[in-house]
């Protein structure tokens, strides 16, 4: 397996795929968006995390859900993936977020006992050579 090229703790999780895309108006949307896109950028300036340059990659997501929230099926852990994603593009960490800079992206929901927070891994793709 491929060492890490990065591994990031983000201390929320997002809204659901059903809230985020069912009921929200897309006002509100572009609001948590543009949160989150900021709190990336808090972190990654912290952080001091320079640009990728070696891709395609892969992310793998564990949104660890707290005591204080309900555990989403894995499929309703997308928006936390894509506004992590999307802060890392704007926070000039990733290139893109196309297939050609993140080939896949895993969604593990971790049922936990303390505060709820993602933890995202980015592995180079290994050659299939």
């Amino acid at each position: 397996m491929a060492q890490p090229i990065l591994t990031l703790t983000i201390p929320e999780i997002g809204p659901s795929a059903n809230e985020f895309y069912a009921g929200m108006h897309p006002y509100v949307r572009k609001r948590i968006a543009n949160q989150w896109h900021t709190l990336l950028l808090w972190i990654v300036k912290d952080l001091h995390i320079k640009p990728i340059t070696v891709y395609p990659l892969i992310a793998d997501f564990r949104i660890h859900f707290g005591k204080d929230r309900r555990c989403y099926d894995s499929d309703n852990c997308a928006p936390s993936a894509k506004l992590v994603l999307d802060g890392l593009v704007r926070a000039r960490v990733l290139k893109g977020d196309s297939p050609r800079y993140v080939a896949s992206t895993h969604l593990t929901p971790v049922r936990g006992n303390g505060k709820s927070f993602i933890e995202l891994t980015l592995s180079p793709v290994e050659d299939a050579a």
